[in-house]
């Protein structure tokens, strides 16, 4: 798709989007390669009506957004979801001030839901250092070491913390 409906341009506007995905079924289970990228994304929250006037529309705006994931299914036991190449993100500003993207390798090496549960509940090192990249239900009171990965609408939590506020004239986001 080469670019966004104009009718909607106070609010979404993007460049060229692509997405792609290939699948093939074998003998031992299921693989599915998934790619999307899209360019000179932006996107504006504007205030409804009826809030106060001195609320000023967010704007989320990037450059280039880019992700390539495969997933092995077999016919018994869990996928495997791996990224093919690392995600991409280039030109990422919210309100004008750049959003930077750490991305934590440990949590990207993690192909399984079961792996991801057996390193936040046995290994330390991975929970001092990825236990506060979950969406928590209640942020102000994160699992113990030792517990369970923290789970949200009967999935396990996104290993995402989101838009962070970092220093004063950056965003940051953990993943």
């Amino acid at each position: 798709m080469s670019g966004s409906d104009p009718t909607l341009a106070k609010v979404l506007s993007y460049g060229e989007c692509i997405t792609q995905a290939d699948g093939v079924l074998q003998r031992p289970g299921a693989v599915t390669t998934v790619k999307a990228s899209v360019g000179d994304v932006r996107m504006v929250n504007w205030p409804s009506p009826n809030e106060a006037e001195e609320l000023s529309p967010i704007e989320f705006r990037a450059g280039f957004l880019s992700v390539t994931m495969r997933s092995t299914h077999p016919r018994k036991g869990q996928p495997r979801i791996v990224f093919v190449e690392p995600p991409q993100f280039e030109g990422l500003w919210l309100n004008n001030l750049p959003i930077v993207i750490e991305l934590r390798k440990p949590l990207m090496d993690l192909s399984r839901n079961g792996g991801l549960g057996r390193q936040v509940h046995t290994n330390r090192k991975f929970y001092d250092d990825c236990g506060n990249a979950f969406m928590l239900p209640d942020p102000t009171r994160p699992p113990a070491f030792g517990k369970k990965p923290p789970r949200m609408n009967g999935m396990f939590s996104v290993p995402l913390s989101g838009a962070l506020p970092g220093a004063a004239n950056e965003s940051k986001a953990t993943c």
